[in-house]
């Protein structure tokens, strides 16, 4: 998963305005992120926990879920899952009377009709890589519509009654995750990121905890050392690395990177 909050998808010029890849995860964290285009999951083998938002929903195989418009999200699995991921440009949902925003789906379902259907753009679009003729493109945005419009007549659901101290937490949240994605390197206290978001500590924990699963300094530890994992990948000496993503003591950044990586600092100066 992308060491980023909210996700920017350039996909808006191609004449072919979606996302497509297989992921294939195991892991008790990942870093949440948001994005206003819808994003479809369909699990293939393994089972794990999508996060959205304040739920946490059992993922298994056959289950899709639909990461609604700007809906906080991620994916974790202890013993392994792999899963389709599909996301369409909201632009496109728009250009053909659809604005993905202003709808809410339901989050985890099963559904064989559909699951035909998501194959078929899937199988599509792997097609394209090696043989895109004139016809290709329309037949794919065809079959993405078709997909669309099956969700939008069988998984429509009411947006839930959230008060408005709940839409406001979810605000914190994300407001506190860019806060900590801009401030990696610096020294971060549960004092000065509540401060920051305008709530105490105690409650800012909390909300934070239940939007993203993770404890806040969980989620930094996760962040710094991706962050450092990808900079020891680029060059970095391990120390730099520590270092420039947060981490004062190198030997906690060593226990918490190994924890966190699965290998020592030192194994990914051997690759690539």
């Amino acid at each position: 998963m992308k060491d980023i909050t909210y996700e920017i998808h350039n996909i808006e010029k191609d004449i072919l305005p979606f996302v497509y890849h297989l992921d294939k995860i195991k892991f008790l964290y990942a870093s949440p992120n948001w994005h206003e285009n819808l994003e479809i999951l369909l699990c293939t083998q393994g089972d794990g926990q999508c996060l959205l938002n304040m739920e946490s929903y059992r993922f298994e195989k056959d289950d899709f879920a639909i990461v609604n418009s700007d809906a906080i999200h991620s994916v974790i699995s202890e013993g392994g899952i792999n899963y389709h991921c599909f996301i369409i440009d909201n632009e496109f949902c728009k250009q053909n009377g659809i604005d993905m925003t202003k709808l809410h789906f339901s989050e985890i379902f099963k559904d064989e009709e559909m699951k035909v259907i998501f194959e078929d753009v899937i199988e599509k679009i792997e097609g394209a890589k090696n043989d895109r003729q004139l016809w290709t493109a329309p037949e794919i945005r065809l079959s993405v519509l078709k997909l669309i419009c099956h969700l939008c007549k069988n998984h429509l659901s009411e947006k839930s009654d959230s008060s408005e101290s709940e839409l406001s937490s979810a605000k914190r949240v994300k407001s506190a995750i860019t806060y900590i994605k801009d401030n990696l390197s610096e020294y971060i206290t549960l004092d000065n990121l509540s401060s920051h978001i305008g709530i105490s500590k105690y409650h800012l924990s909390r909300e934070f905890k239940e939007f993203t699963g993770q404890t806040i300094f969980e989620f930094i530890n996760n962040m710094r050392c991706r962050l450092a994992k990808r900079m020891i990948k680029e060059g970095s000496s391990v120390s730099e690395a520590a270092l420039s993503s947060g981490f004062e003591n190198l030997s906690y950044f060593s226990r918490k990177f190994k924890e966190i990586t699965g290998h020592i600092p030192s194994y990914y100066t051997k690759t690539e």
